[in-house]
């Protein structure tokens, strides 16, 4: 048995008014309105599981997926991806110089009860058991910007995560989550 990790990207089928609000204060009030193009929002969990082969972790993926837990049909979709432990989870895409640039931000809770409840139900509830090890989840949002690099549209999206102030960062509260720039 090797370690796998399952990633679900789930998003709503229908306007996700949370990305909206988000694009309209950083475009209106926050000073982004020439940089900003767009925000979009999606459930990010990842779950570390035990299984013989990748055909069998990511089968494991779409019964977790099927359980309600992640994905609710009536009103989300999900992407599943599965990769052997030590490979990356989710990178960057590659852009060409130009712009615009999609830069992802994942942001998570520092301690995510409702992660812990998810593993729980998986190992306990549906008896996946021993097979199931860590459950994590954040939001990753991806943002579209005109910017005059890759490096340039990164520094932005950096901008655009921290909350240091009222009027500056939105995604991330420094006191209760963190986030990664992809």
């Amino acid at each position: 048995m090797k370690t796998y990790h399952i990633e679900l990207l789930v998003r709503l089928k229908t306007a996700d008014t949370v990305a909206l609000t988000a694009k309209n204060t950083l475009r209106r009030d926050m000073g982004y309105e020439s940089v900003l193009l767009d925000v979009r929002r999606e459930e990010r969990w990842v779950i570390q599981v035990q299984a013989e082969d990748l055909q069998t972790a990511e089968k494991l993926g779409r019964e977790f997926a099927a359980t309600r837990i992640f994905v609710n049909p009536n009103k989300q979709t999900c992407v599943l991806k599965a990769a052997e432990s030590g490979q990356a989870k989710l990178s960057p895409q590659k852009q060409d110089e130009g712009g615009p640039y999609e830069v992802g931000v994942i942001v998570s809770y520092y301690q995510d009860g409702k992660a812990v409840s998810a593993r729980d139900a998986l190992r306990h509830t549906y008896g996946y058991g021993g097979r199931i090890g860590n459950v994590e989840r954040g939001v990753l949002w991806k943002l579209l910007l005109s910017a005059q690099s890759p490096d340039s549209a990164r520094k932005t999206a950096e901008d655009i995560a921290l909350t240091s102030s009222m009027n500056s960062g939105l995604l991330t509260n420094s006191h209760s989550q963190t986030y990664i720039v992809l």
